[in-house]
């Protein structure tokens, strides 16, 4: 039987019998559809989600300055297919204090890149964040970058601007992948570990579809479950930052009816909690639009 767990929107941890009162009180099951796991939540029930990760980035993270940024590069196998490419224009959805678009336009020649995050404005003051106002930053040498942060982090900011590429900022967006400003079409679009974070993931697409134009390329990840793992996750288990679980006959069909495949990975991640080996899929892809 899989360990109960309870995570609030502290980043409080809870197992055994007291994740099993929690889960009592609630929980995501509500949400569970027939047969495509959790594609859409509340409005309320999103909200406690972005709250769990205003904590996680800007208190408990608050001297982190990497979100699996480089594992996800390494998974893409450095992102080679897309390699000193021209992109007029860049859109990173859901791009964190970290952003992966620094890693991308520092192999690539990109016009300008556009950064949405319903958070963004706030993680501007992160000490850590890669990118302001103006500019992106994509580092000439990470290994400097991680001693900078240790030993003198006062001033990152100031190796950033030195050592590193500079990519105009097009737009900074304070909103939704679900509100996505779609007056512009962008010929990359980055969407990397969020389709969890959202709360409607049909309109999520919907709205990739509107802003990728023909031959635009899309780079996405995320966790690949199936409507039954699903199932079992929410009895057993209470998440507050990750709302949606998205079953992966959905993710494939949007991607298999709207792109071409350039890359294309099933990673099997495993951890062990509370003594027992958690397995997990994650999918890489990057798809040219058709």
């Amino acid at each position: 039987m899989p360990i109960p767990y309870f995570i609030d929107k502290e980043i409080n941890i809870l197992t055994g019998q007291k994740a099993i009162e929690a889960l009592r009180e609630e929980n995501d099951v509500q949400y569970l559809s027939k047969d495509k796991g959790v594609v859409k939540v509340t409005a309320e029930r999103w909200k406690k989600a972005q709250e769990c990760e205003r904590n996680h980035w800007l208190k408990k993270g608050i001297k982190t300055a990497n979100d699996r940024n480089d594992y996800h590069y390494k998974q893409f196998d450095g992102y080679k297919q897309i390699k000193n490419k021209t992109f007029r224009s860049l859109l990173e959805i859901g791009c964190g204090p970290f952003t992966n678009s620094r890693m991308i336009a520092g192999l690539c020649t990109v016009g300008k890149c556009t950064l949405l995050d319903p958070l963004i404005h706030e993680y501007l003051n992160h000490p850590f964040c890669y990118y302001t106002d103006d500019y992106l930053f994509s580092e000439y040498v990470p290994w400097l970058g991680k001693v900078t942060r240790k030993l003198f982090p006062v001033f990152f900011r100031l190796y950033l601007n030195i050592f590193s590429r500079k990519t105009k900022i097009g737009e900074l967006f304070n909103c939704t992948g679900e509100t996505i400003p779609v007056k512009e079409q962008y010929d990359l679009v980055v969407m990397i570990n969020v389709i969890e974070h959202c709360y409607d993931v049909e309109l999520l697409f919907h709205n990739i579809l509107t802003i990728v134009p023909p031959g635009g390329y899309f780079i996405f990840e995320d966790k690949y479950y199936d409507h039954q793992r699903v199932l079992s996750t929410l009895k057993n288990g209470y998440d507050a930052a990750h709302p949606l679980k998205v079953d992966r006959n959905v993710i494939d069909q949007f991607l298999s009816a709207n792109f071409e495949v350039v890359y294309k990975r099933i990673q099997t991640n495993t951890m062990v909690f509370e003594g027992e080996n958690i397995l997990w899929e994650d999918v890489y892809y990057i798809g040219k639009r058709i």
